[in-house]
């Protein structure tokens, strides 16, 4: 009886200390820590990278990593409150995610070869929403040579997009340049589009308009009207004269698909070549010598009545301005040919005409008979002066010479007090000196820079606007 007894008490001993091991063994498990931040953060990187939307914020996205992630942890894993915990880090890593694409979008454009008139380069920039995702990509548009030795000018442009959180380019197109040709962003299903369209031959109108979706630049619509106006043979069809992707199609097809697209805002558009660019955007500000080269450029292509030009510093300040020289055909208030000076003021050029003066009697000799002569600089002061002479009259003539406003005028010796027949006066050599004392006080003030100018021999000299051109260009 006696050893029932004992066995009964070491079997409820031996039930006593089971149990007193598995509470142990519980507590040990329960003050077990939970992961590590580095190790939850791994967590929410892995599951980020297979589940995750950058460009999606909607509670459904979230909900979605969320289950993802408990799925990936396994039960009772993630701490308590691991949702907000792994919204606050989604939050930062975006955050760092879009500076990140930010900086490498600015390296993008501080690399891009910047458009200089006549060359070749980016001319605009700038951020549109094109995937209607709420964040920006980074358009550049560009100008270039239309061909070989062909002056004209086309447009292309690239899209830069976010991919696995960083930038990439997504798609480069090219746009003719033949009549007239423009590039624009409008708005399309809530979102930016591009278009880009070309007419020609009066009416004629191509128009094309490319929309950015799963990271590609997809062309949405090429809608092409055909006019009869000015065209040597008519259309057989009046449903010819509309097309969507060469098929045609009716006018009210063709307004509702061009109606889709709206809030248009112009970018660039040639005329015959000629480009005429919106604002610079986003692009790098040019340095103050390559704006002012390409100003310069632009006054030179817009000069079509100029039959001369060079670079020369007016005012002695050490700064070039362009000088070119125009035919007047018209305008009986100035001379035939007059210059007008380019300065730059430190951000764009400032065109001041050299036909008229203060001076009112000066100016009255400029309108009538004076021609140019030559450019002379002025010893003492350095600046440069635009010189005329003619007769005034009776044979009494003089050179006038003009910087600005400012005007000095040099009378020549009156021939008619050296030779009077009626008087009985021939002094030949009195005259003869008398224009050498005259030329005297000329070269004395003044120093000949380019002469003489004739306006029935030496003028037009279109060669040395050439010149001056490939100058900018090069130099």
């Amino acid at each position: 009886m006696k050893m029932k007894r004992y066995w009964m008490l070491f079997a409820l001993l031996i039930v006593c200390l089971l149990a007193g091991c598995s509470s142990k063994a519980g507590d040990t498990q329960e003050d077990e820590p939970a992961m590590s931040e580095t190790e939850l953060h791994q967590l929410f990187q892995e599951v980020f990278d297979a589940h995750g939307d950058a460009s999606s914020a909607e509670e459904s996205q979230i909900a979605a990593e969320l289950a993802a992630l408990a799925e990936a942890a396994g039960p009772d894993a993630l701490p308590e409150g691991y949702e907000a915990l792994y919204q606050s880090w989604r939050s930062e890593q975006l955050a760092a995610q879009g500076a990140q694409l930010q900086a490498e979008y600015e390296k993008i454009l501080s690399e891009a070869p910047l458009y200089l008139t006549g060359g070749e380069g980016a001319c605009t920039a700038c951020y549109a929403d094109l995937d209607g995702s709420g964040e920006q990509e980074l358009l550049i548009v560009y100008l270039g040579a239309f061909g070989p030795d062909d002056p004209r000018r086309q447009i292309w442009f690239e899209v830069y997009g976010e991919d696995q959180g960083h930038a990439k380019k997504i798609a480069e197109e090219h746009v003719s340049s033949v009549g007239r040709t423009s590039m624009w962003l409008c708005g399309y299903d809530g979102h930016a589009c591009i278009y880009t369209g070309e007419y020609n031959r009066g009416q004629d109108a191509l128009e094309q308009y490319y929309v950015y979706e799963n990271q590609a630049l997809t062309l949405t619509d090429s809608l092409y009207q055909y006019a009869e106006f000015g065209l040597l043979e008519p259309q057989e069809s009046p449903n010819d004269q509309y097309t969507s992707f060469d098929q045609p199609i009716s006018k009210a097809e063709f307004d509702a698909a061009a109606g889709k697209y709206t809030d248009q805002q112009p970018v660039v558009w040639l005329e015959d070549g000629v480009p005429y660019i919106e604002d610079r955007g986003v692009l790098p500000e040019l340095p103050p010598e390559a704006a002012w080269k390409s100003a310069c450029l632009e006054a030179l292509n817009g000069a079509y009545d100029a039959v001369y030009a060079t670079l020369l510093d007016v005012n002695d300040d050490g700064l070039d301005e362009l000088a070119i020289l125009y035919e007047n055909n018209d305008q009986l208030s100035v001379p035939k040919y007059y210059f007008r000076v380019y300065s730059w003021d430190g951000s764009q050029v400032v065109p001041t005409d050299y036909s008229r003066t203060a001076n009112e009697e000066h100016s009255d000799y400029l309108k009538y008979g004076f021609s140019l002569y030559g450019i002379y600089r002025e010893k003492d002061t350095g600046k440069v002066y635009f010189c005329y002479s003619g007769e005034i009259a009776g044979g009494w003539g003089g050179h006038l010479f003009l910087n600005g406003q400012e005007s000095v005028f040099f009378s020549e010796p009156f021939w008619g007090e050296y030779d009077d027949p009626d008087a009985g006066i021939y002094d030949e050599e009195g005259l003869r000196k008398a224009y050498a004392d005259y030329q005297a006080q000329i070269d004395q003030r003044f120093e000949k820079i380019v002469g003489d100018f004739n306006a029935w021999n030496d003028l037009p000299d279109y060669d040395s606007i050439e010149a001056v051109k490939q100058q900018l260009q090069n130099g």
